[in-house]
């Protein structure tokens, strides 16, 4: 199934984002949360994501990692132009 990334947008929670994705034909939307850390004085990015992402993405690293990126970009005010198509998602073995 194709998967394809609608929209970032911020909620009214600080460093938290509603991802709306469409996989197949299904519209799926997952909550993000960025925090940041200081690891030996350089300061780092961690997102987390709720359950349903984490199971939805499970088998599916890559595509995982790749909306994470996305989030990142938003975050930090990049500009991005979506919808972006993501890739496919492939099940279980």
């Amino acid at each position: 199934m194709n998967v394809k990334v609608l929209s970032i947008e911020p909620t009214q929670e600080f460093k938290t984002f509603y991802v709306t994705v469409v996989i197949g034909e299904d519209i799926c939307q997952f909550t993000m949360t960025v925090e940041t850390d200081t690891i030996a004085n350089q300061n780092i990015q961690i997102l987390n994501s709720d359950e349903n992402f984490l199971k939805t993405f499970q088998f599916n690293q890559k595509l995982a990692a790749d909306i994470s990126n996305l989030v990142f970009l938003v975050y930090n005010h990049q500009p991005i132009k979506l919808p972006v198509d993501m890739g496919e998602l492939s099940s279980a073995a």
